[in-house]
């Protein structure tokens, strides 16, 4: 693997997750139920991406609605991945874990136990191929990697690859809590699982006007990324909104360029519609990741008025 984060890389890796779908003109706005990423973590050590054998994880996808949080039926299986740089993401082996659950809002954790050694042999990641459905249960393939809803209709699908350790240690990237501003405005975290709906402006949700035009910045901290073979990785940032229109959906924070990286991305608040009253909530989901399977997720609101 590459001691830094070429662009291309983190390409490949936002496909692995989101899909081809993710590279629509249009896709810094979340339409429809999409799944924005996955974020690794060792119960036994929060933050940490890479996992060591026998030890308990968690895999939390962000999966985002145009309205309400959802409330889903999920599954998923872990293996090894397929050998070739173009072949089909499936399990071809054995599955070393599985799970299946229902989740409220739009972090989904899933918990599984990294398999051994001996399990795993000298391969650096596991694959882990996730079914997500709003109608009933999930019925997941993982030979062809497809999936329906018990209650009809297919399964909202998506992967991710969950590093080991002896690939070598990796954090997960974080965005800090005072490092998101809408102009002049300090935009402060907001809750995951908050309804979209009617809002008139509290704290974590300041008031804007409808229409308007203004910049979202976000600053990224050196302490995000990390040193690999005493070169700075690079990371991407992905930025998404429930409303409005961004000028783009990726920013990057390049292993030569100094830290603080201040991104700025021009957002146009949607405009007036009826039952806008007082005002109505949007939201803004950034994700940020580096091209050895870490990741961070970060949450902010607006209330757009008249």
């Amino acid at each position: 693997m590459k001691p830094h984060t070429p662009i291309p890389a983190l390409c490949a890796a936002i496909a692995l997750v989101h899909g081809c779908s993710d590279y629509e003109p249009r896709g810094w706005l979340i339409d429809r139920t999409r799944v924005l990423g996955a974020r690794t973590e060792a119960v036994a050590e929060p933050g940490r991406a890479s996992l060591s054998p026998g030890e308990r994880a968690t895999v939390t996808w962000l999966v985002v609605t145009p309205d309400a949080p959802p409330r889903l039926s999920w599954s998923f299986v872990a293996c090894l991945p397929p050998k070739g740089y173009y072949a089909s993401t499936r399990c071809t082996g054995p599955v070393l874990a599985f799970g299946a659950g229902t989740s409220d809002g739009e972090l989904v954790t899933m918990e599984l136990e990294t398999p051994t050694l001996v399990a795993t042999g000298d391969a650096p990641e596991l694959l882990v191929l996730g079914a997500f459905c709003a109608n009933g249960a999930v019925a997941l393939d993982h030979r062809t990697f497809t999936a329906r809803c018990l209650g009809g209709g297919d399964a909202l699908l998506a992967s991710t690859r969950a590093r080991l350790a002896k690939a070598g240690i990796n954090r997960n990237p974080v965005i800090a809590d005072d490092a998101v501003r809408l102009g002049d405005i300090q935009l402060p975290p907001a809750k995951f699982s908050v309804p979209l709906g009617p809002c008139s402006g509290d704290p974590d949700a300041p008031l804007v006007q409808a229409g308007a035009e203004s910049n979202v910045q976000i600053r990224l901290d050196e302490a995000a990324r990390e040193e690999v073979s005493s070169v700075r990785e690079g990371l991407m940032l992905s930025h998404v909104v429930t409303s409005g229109e961004l000028d783009r959906q990726y920013s990057s924070f390049e292993p030569a360029q100094a830290a603080p990286r201040n991104v700025s991305v021009a957002l146009t608040m949607p405009g007036a519609q009826p039952g806008d009253t007082p005002g109505r909530l949007v939201r803004l989901f950034f994700i940020l990741r580096d091209d050895r399977g870490a990741m961070g997720f970060a949450v902010r609101s607006i209330c757009v008025r008249p």
